[in-house]
């Protein structure tokens, strides 16, 4: 039963009839924070009524649906949020609008044409130390970036059937994600801001053909996949200090990766209960750009007049893919299948270039710097691959119970990890890292089971999930240590009620059980170790409950989150380290107790 979710509803099939929504979200988180007296009274007075800040924000959405004739329709729906928080400060506003026009020419033919519009402004916060915790989970740290985000995407396609065995679809699309950094700075001791825009621009086709050959519907598909991935980065760290001379860091980046790929796929019914589906895929990546960085000051002293080479990328990953996946179908409702799938990652065009801070080597009792190394380098990272053994199971049993279970070995060649943030600022801005890097495993292992369950009475309906994953480094000089961020075990158990024929009350339950984090990097004789003094986060669990209410068109849904307002870490981890500089663990608490309150009305076309 779905109970909240997303606002827009995105249309992606021919709609066959009219439709209009509307419908507005809130939220309110239970912590306040900033409360101060309200004059004349002051704050021992205990008269004083006070003022608090209560972190709260919510969405206004619609959607209309219109079928114009048996050939034209189309879809149109729009937002507008504002959504807080669990820390003070923070917010995302912005709006949302997305439409969809289908065209049928003929009985043969479909057309589609789809255009989004996302844009938000959001205030963000960086990670905060044990101690600050402590004292209040709701505050932020004492850096603040704000950053203008502004996405179009748009996609063209195209279907069409010659007789009944062949079929043909296009696609083509563009992407366009604009992040303009308009503030990004600390509040105290030297003063790192950045400004600048970063640009994620992605446009490609889609072609395959699927020609089907036998009355189960036994098909061969043929299609060929590309892909133009260009990221843009033009920003200026600007390092404000007191006394000494401002400092400027300018960084560009252009790297495009063009990707090519072929693949062919059959799925074959040998009859009504057996299926093979099996496929090869190929594919190449090229990689062209540069990445250069130099710097500036304001004081001719500390003026850096060596400009540090530019690092050119002219690269080229090829992989091959393919699976084998029989399926037996025992019922009605009941299969079981084995899968084998040999895939690949490729690196992302930012992936490409490691970022050393080599401003964590400034001498601040004088403001010059220890050394004019240009901070990038190549990263050297190559595509990861990996095969998957896969075995599933899924059944419904007298009508009210579902089963399904899934166990799975994964083992992986060059996984792409990376250690550091590119806006990574201590909780009090006296310490700054903005590096990062990526580097290949040798190899890791995951070792996994699921098992979902539901039980259906009529008016009382149960689930629960289990699943249990290990994973490990299994070669190279990190040998045995456990996967950072990957807990063993995770539960959730739900239970929907019906009260009255409209009423119905729910809860969900979910723990996670505790994870290892990054642990420390470091440093030593040249080589960069990862993996160095991992620590646990804690196991948490999670209690929602709520109420949904639907007659006719209008549904009301009413709720509290983490109703127990369990406080619990999503991320923790230390900063690189190197022996100019201390370490220390940051963290990032998940949301406590909020309360929300979602009204929808459809006004339907009468059936």
């Amino acid at each position: 039963m779905a109970r909240g979710g997303g606002a827009l509803n995105i249309i992606t099939k021919t709609p066959s009839e009219d439709a209009f929504t509307i419908g507005v979200n809130g939220q309110m988180y239970d912590k306040v924070s900033n409360c101060v007296s309200i004059p004349p009274y002051t704050s021992n007075d205990p008269r004083a009524p006070v003022s608090c800040n209560i972190q709260k924000g919510g969405e206004l959405y619609t959607s209309i649906t219109k079928r114009v004739n048996d050939k034209l329709a189309f879809n149109f729906g729009a937002n507008q949020f504002n959504i807080r928080g669990y820390n003070r400060g923070i917010y995302r506003r912005g709006y949302q609008i997305q439409s969809k026009i289908f065209y049928e020419p003929s009985e043969d033919t479909k057309l589609s044409f789809g255009y989004k519009w996302y844009s938000s402004l959001n205030s963000e916060a960086s990670y905060l130390q044990k101690q600050r915790i402590e004292e209040d989970p709701t505050q932020v740290s004492d850096t603040e970036r704000i950053v203008k985000y502004n996405r179009p995407e748009l996609d063209l396609k195209l279907s069409h059937y010659f007789g009944d065995n062949l079929e043909l679809n296009a696609l083509v699309y563009y992407h366009h994600l604009k992040q303009h950094f308009i503030k990004n700075q600390g509040y105290s001791g030297v003063k790192p801001k950045l400004i600048g825009d970063y640009k994620d621009i992605m446009f490609g086709s889609k072609v395959d053909s699927r020609y089907y050959y036998s009355t189960f519907g036994s098909y061969l598909m043929l299609g060929y996949d590309f892909e133009n991935h260009t990221a843009k980065r033009n920003g200026i760290h600007t390092y404000e200090r007191p006394i000494f001379a401002d400092s400027f860091t300018h960084t560009m980046l252009d790297i495009t990766r063009n990707s090519h790929s072929f693949y062919a796929f059959n799925s074959h019914y040998f009859n009504e209960n057996f299926i093979l589906n099996y496929g090869l895929r190929y594919a190449v990546a090229l990689y062209s750009g540069q990445r250069y960085t130099f710097d500036e000051a304001t004081d001719p002293r500390f003026q850096i007049n060596v400009i540090p080479p530019r690092y050119t990328i002219d690269t080229k990953e090829e992989n091959l893919a393919y699976e084998l996946t029989p399926t037996f179908k025992f019922s009605d409702t009941g299969k079981i299948y084995v899968k084998f799938e040999r895939g690949y990652i490729t690196p992302l065009p930012t992936q490409l270039f490691d970022r050393r801070d080599t401003y964590s080597t400034i001498d601040w009792s004088t403001g010059a710097p220890y050394t004019q190394e240009n901070p990038y380098s190549p990263s050297n990272v190559s595509s990861e691959h990996y095969d998957t053994y896969e075995l599933g199971f899924s059944e419904d049993f007298f009508n009210f119970l579902s089963v399904q279970a899934t166990g799975f070995y994964t083992i992986t060649k060059g996984e792409i990890y990376n250690s550091g943030n590119p806006h990574f600022a201590s909780d009090n801005a006296s310490t700054q890292s903005v590096e990062w890097f990526y580097r290949n495993l040798d190899e890791t292992k995951r070792l996994g089971a699921e098992l979902s369950l539901r039980q259906d009475f009529g008016y009382l309906r149960l689930r629960q999930s289990f699943s249990h994953v290990s994973a490990k480094i299994s070669k190279g000089i990190y040998d045995n240590i456990h996967m950072p961020y990957i807990p063993k075990n995770k539960v959730s158990l739900g239970v929907e009620y019906d009260l009255f024929k409209n009423l119905t009350f729910f809860t969900d339950y979910t723990y996670i059980s505790k994870a290892l984090d990054g642990g420390t990097t470091v440093r030593s004789a040249g080589e960069i170790l990862s993996f160095q003094d991992q620590e646990y986060m804690p196991s948490y669990s999670l209690t929602d409950v709520g109420m949904s209410y639907q007659i006719q068109g209008l549904k009301i849904v009413l709720g509290v989150k983490n109703i127990f307002d369990k406080q619990y870490t999503v991320f923790q981890g230390p900063q690189i380290t190197d022996p100019n500089r201390s370490s220390f663990r940051y963290y990032i608490l998940g949301d406590g107790r909020s309360y929300y309150l979602n009204l929808r009305y459809d006004f339907s076309k009468p059936k």
